[in-house]
């Protein structure tokens, strides 16, 4: 849009920023893998992005009996060239973020053996029990300690140091000697370090006959977990102390201010600071108990609830490789349903897909019960372009025995999906001679060209071993019938494109179309156009020729008065991804609450 041009009543110099020509459409971010976990540790039902097989170990604990998703996750970083977002899960209760999973805990008590805190697991599970954490107090070496400079009265608050260097507000403070006869406790509410004076909360009780001497009380903790150590020093039970134990223990684990990464602890009854009301000297607690949540655990707690297991990554805009593995270690896994939800939740999510796998005993061959074919069909029977499966099973090296076991691939497959967009792009199918599973040892089915002449059809993608190659997947195809949408790249790439438009031409519902319809339109159409053409060029669409990879509406057709007069900004495009002119036609109508996308059949 033309600037306003500044009109200046006086010589002088200006500066005038202009926008010159419209607006660019860059590419959507490449997606992350996202993965439900049964773990031993880390935070229940909060998706967190790990970048590393350390940093999830450090997070969630190593592989947990009968569950594969840690396996899965080697399998990821294994191939990945993206972070992949973890959810941990447990069976969950049906109040919003109460789940049947608990922490080991135990009282800490004080000299008198009084509870005054209870310290916990940082996270739920049974994983801290035998945890220990021994108490000492840092009397011999105080964090401040300086005498009076005169003899404070009764009833004082306020007192002038020798030295206040140390001293901090909050601090938990001893009074005692001068003749002040029992010692008396408070904390500091106010300083001046320039007249080395300190205030505290409660007033002085007793008749001091000279200086009286004021000292910091302080507390060292040290935690022990499977031989982890962790020491923290100069702790207080002063609630305002920078030092306060239960905001020293309970910070932010995962972030800059990472402090236990074994306990928490939380306030149990009152802590009286007008007494020594520290922990028991040199006294050792156990944490026990604590419960995994896994007792009552079903497939909706990994996929298929809302705010709960998969379903908290919908708003995670990274979180477009959707998978899950651990439903595989119930006793009775329900393995349909969980697939339907998966894709149901990436559908939702517009931008993403869902990968599953069958059973480990499906057999190749046949079309009766027990088969694949059985499976996918009869069984699974969802065909939507959101969703697509792999076969058979795969053998690697247990983390947790270090003896070969079968387990499901779709971990391994989902890193091979970011590989692929990473170094050939989201338009590339990933399945190939390229597209190798490094870490498998053996199948558990091998398919045979005449097995997949049967399977290939009805959207299984088969993973195959050949020699001279490796194990490669074989197969890259959605599970929808509608052959505008068989291929994975197909859905993945036009995903990308909707949401590179979607993100890139939101400002347009913000701006005052009204006055100046024709030219922001032109502007938009503009945008979008150049970075169609882009993708056209380089060869990702059906045709190199613009005029058949692509066309832009963005003029008084399809935004008329009425949409103009009902807030809306629409834009239509289409993409030919497998032959030239066929276009699949998109509609972006830009409100100010938000996009709205919506296939159409034709401009």
């Amino acid at each position: 849009m033309p600037a306003p041009i500044i009109e200046v009543a006086h010589p002088g110099q200006y500066l005038q920023e202009v926008e010159i020509g419209p607006r660019l459409v860059s590419g959507a971010g490449r997606g992350f893998g996202a993965m439900p976990v049964v773990a031993e540790k880390g935070p229940l039902g909060v998706p967190v992005v790990v970048r590393s097989p350390d940093e999830y170990r450090t997070i969630y604990g190593g592989p947990v009996k009968g569950y594969y998703s840690y396996d899965a996750m080697l399998g990821y970083f294994s191939t990945a060239r993206a972070p992949l977002i973890v959810v941990r899960t447990a069976h969950y209760g049906g109040t919003l973020g109460v789940y049947d999973a608990t922490h080991a805990q135990v009282n800490i008590v004080n000299t008198g053996d009084t509870t005054i805190g209870v310290l916990k697991g940082r996270n739920e599970g049974t994983w801290a029990a035998g945890a220990t954490m021994l108490t000492e107090n840092e009397d011999s070496d105080p964090k401040a300690k300086s005498d009076t400079s005169d003899t404070p009265a009764t009833g004082a608050k306020t007192y002038n140091l020798d030295n206040a260097d140390g001293f901090e507000v909050g601090d938990h403070v001893k009074i005692s000697g001068g003749g002040l006869g029992s010692a008396e406790y408070s904390v500091v509410s106010e300083m001046d370090d320039g007249q080395n004076t300190v205030t505290v909360e409660d007033a002085l009780s007793g008749s001091p006959t000279g200086s009286v001497t004021i000292e910091v009380l302080t507390f060292k903790a040290t935690i022990n977990h499977r031989g982890s150590v962790e020491v923290f020093d100069r702790l207080s039970i002063s609630e305002t102390s920078s030092r306060y134990i239960y905001a020293i223990l309970n910070a932010d684990n995962y972030g800059i201010n990472s402090k236990s990464t074994i306990c928490i602890a939380e306030l149990s009854g009152t802590i009286d600071t007008t007494t020594d009301d520290r922990p028991k000297n040199n006294n050792t607690i156990t944490l026990a108990g604590g419960n995994d949540g896994l007792t009552s655990i079903d497939d909706t707690d990994f996929v298929g609830t809302d705010n709960v297991g998969l379903n908290l990554v919908k708003d995670v805009a990274q979180a477009k490789i959707l998978f899950c593995v651990d439903h595989w270690g119930l006793v009775t896994p329900n393995n349909a349903t969980l697939y339907k939800n998966g894709v149901l939740l990436a559908k939702s999510k517009r931008f993403g897909m869902f990968i599953g796998d069958i059973s480990e005993d499906a057999t190749r061959t046949g079309s009766t019960a027990g088969s694949a074919y059985y499976e996918v069909q009869s069984t699974i029977n969802y065909k939507n372009m959101f969703g697509a499966l792999y076969y058979p099973w795969i053998q690697v090296n247990n983390a947790r025995t270090n003896r070969p076991w079968m387990m499901p691939t779709v971990g391994d497959i989902a890193g091979l999906w970011t590989l692929t967009d990473q170094e050939r792009g989201i338009h590339k199918s990933p399945a190939g001679e390229t597209a190798i599973l490094p870490r498998v040892t053996a199948l558990k089915h091998e398919v045979s060209d005449e097995d997949q002449d049967v399977l290939n059809p009805i959207g299984l993608n088969c993973i195959r071993t050949f020699l001279g190659v490796g194990t490669i997947v074989w197969g890259a195809r959605t599970q929808s019938n509608n052959i505008k949408w068989r291929y994975i790249s197909v859905r993945r790439y036009q995903s990308w494109i909707e949401e590179s438009v979607m993100n890139s031409t939101r400002w347009a519902a913000f701006e005052p179309h009204e006055v100046l319809q024709s030219e922001l339109r032109r502007n938009v159409r503009e945008a979008v156009i150049s970075f169609m053409t882009k993708l056209a060029v380089a060869g990702t669409l059906a045709s190199k020729n613009p005029a058949d990879a692509f066309i832009v509406r963005c003029d008084s057709t399809n935004n008329t008065q009425d949409t103009i007069d009902d807030g809306r900004f629409i834009i239509d495009v289409g993409v030919a991804h497998l032959k030239p002119a066929e276009f699949l036609i998109y509609r972006f109508t830009q409100t100010r609450a938000g996009t709205q996308i919506e296939q159409i059949s034709q401009l």
